[in-house]
């Protein structure tokens, strides 16, 4: 049930990212000539979505470990480095 809804919140945060990525009035331009000339960051997104995969499978192992418990709690811990890309 967990491996679902995980799976389900990161499709959709990604699927989030993908589509404000495709809107050009969500990036900084100096002038609206600049904007005309608008040209998708598709390798700036990738990575983005990189960073929220890798995340996603850092939380899937941390919560389907069969460790004991306390190791949920460190292993978010260690995820707060990767919260900017969320």
């Amino acid at each position: 049930m967990i491996t679902v809804a995980l799976a389900m919140f990161a499709a959709a945060a990604i699927g989030l990212a993908v589509y404000d990525s495709l809107d050009p009035n969500n990036y900084f331009y100096y002038s609206p000539e600049d904007m005309a000339e608008f040209k998708h960051p598709t390798g700036s997104v990738l990575l983005v979505v990189l960073f929220m995969l890798l995340e996603t499978s850092v939380v899937a192992a941390v919560f389907l470990s069969r460790r004991p418990s306390p190791l949920w709690g460190r292993g978010m811990i260690g995820l707060l480095v990767l919260l900017p890309w969320s």
